[in-house]
């Protein structure tokens, strides 16, 4: 791998933003009598829940495959006897759920669930496969709407537009990281962070962006397949309000899943689509279109290329970009299921729930689809996080105008079949 440029941001960015049940609330209160308004009090009890969690994810982190269980269930033991849930901040107990989820699935002898381990329901080929196309569609008539003319139009202008590519040369290169950087300048958002370095590699094997430990790569070796018009959504994505900005929250217990649809979701451009631009949407749509190919080539047969054949006609990408998707699919075959349906059932979340869900989402950062549920749903205010996040209450009913009824306070909607 050939490494070419390197840029480091020297500032502090500001940023922000697009199973097992805790039985903990029911059976470890305390008898402890807590006067209303008892600051002190609470504040020992949330410095205490701290130091029983920190001590028991370092545990099971540190502990050898063999007694990582055994670990696991006596600092679960403990929690329960310590700890009185009703008094702790909405972090700690979402940090408390997830570390109970995982001991359930470790003593379930079994990963946190992934898009590899489901074949029906919400997570099934035909399912996403579907979410994708009627994606594409409705963002191609909101492009239609803006422009006033066939969709198609506006791919083959940003396919072919000469000032939408730099140069193949050193001066393009370093261009283009200059037009990064000040992209990730723009953003104004509300947690502090560390410095975040941009390094441009080239590199046939690598993915044309990736983010590492504060690092924005950018792979350079063909600038053909880099439009300058996504350079916004791109690094809102990888960057601020998205991954980088997910590095300032407790991810432990986290898949890299789960942060990437996070990101995806608060870095979306298009969420509402009528407040975006026709570049935004184009981009949008291309990714819902990757999904689409993806997904087909992972479960429903397609060949690769019937998979180009798809891409060259309904993303605006040229060829070399193509090739380098195609070959990323074969690498990484869930990237795109990931990102984007996961975007989308954030987004149905978000739209039927009746809590502020926004803020929730930049205030507690990436959590599992289950606990954004309990937590955009009022499952988890004022203690009753100990009711099954998973189990089904009632289902959103749809009204005679087309409308779905909001999730009644502290009901946990049937969006997620496991």
């Amino acid at each position: 791998m050939k490494a070419t440029l390197l840029l480091t941001l020297p500032l502090v960015l500001l940023t922000g933003g697009c199973s097992t049940s805790l039985a903990v609330a029911s059976e470890a209160k305390r008898s402890t009598s807590v006067r209303p308004g008892d600051s002190t009090f609470v504040r020992l009890e949330n410095r205490l829940a701290r130091r029983l969690l920190d001590e028991a994810w370092d545990q099971i982190e540190g502990a050898s495959e063999q007694d990582r269980l055994t670990f696991a269930s006596a600092s679960r033991d403990k929690l329960h006897r310590s700890l009185n849930v009703s008094l702790l901040t909405m972090d700690l107990r979402l940090l408390l759920q997830r570390y109970l989820d995982h001991v359930d699935h470790l003593a379930n002898d079994r990963s946190p669930a992934s898009f590899q381990d489901h074949r029906d329901g919400i997570w099934s080929h035909q399912t996403i496969f579907d979410a994708g196309l009627a994606e594409v569609d409705q963002l191609s008539s909101h492009i239609e709407r803006m422009t006033h003319e066939p969709y198609g139009a506006s791919l083959q202008a940003s396919r072919e537009r000469p000032d939408n590519y730099l140069s193949d040369s050193e001066d393009g290169r370093q261009r283009y990281l200059d037009l990064v950087q000040q992209a990730i300048k723009a953003s104004d958002t509300g947690l502090s962070l560390p410095p975040l370095a941009i390094q441009g590699i080239e590199d046939v094997q690598a993915p044309l962006f990736d983010y590492q430990d504060s690092v924005l790569l950018i792979n350079l070796h063909d600038m053909s397949a880099l439009p300058l018009d996504e350079i916004t959504v791109q690094t809102s994505f990888y960057t601020v309000p998205g991954l980088h900005a997910a590095s300032a929250y407790d991810l432990r217990g986290l898949t890299s899943e789960d942060i990437d649809r996070w990101a995806a979701y608060m870095s979306c451009r298009t969420c509402p689509p009528n407040e975006a631009e026709v570049s935004e949407l184009v981009h949008a749509r291309n990714l819902a279109a990757l999904m689409v190919a993806e997904t087909a080539l992972a479960g429903l047969g397609w060949s690769r290329n019937s998979a180009r054949e798809y891409l060259a006609r309904e993303t605006s990408y040229p060829g070399s970009r193509i090739e380098e998707e195609l070959r990323r699919m074969t690498g990484t075959p869930t990237e795109w299921r990931a990102r984007t349906y996961g975007r989308l059932l954030i987004q149905q979340m978000v739209d039927e729930s009746a809590m502020p869900a926004n803020e929730l989402m930049s205030e507690h950062g990436p959590q599992t689809l289950s606990m954004l549920q309990a937590l955009l749903s009022g499952c988890l205010d004022d203690g009753a996080i100990g009711r099954a996040i998973d189990s089904t209450t009632r289902p959103s009913t749809a009204g005679s105008d087309g409308s779905v009824d909001a999730p009644v306070r502290g009901e946990c909607p049937d969006i997620l079949s496991r």
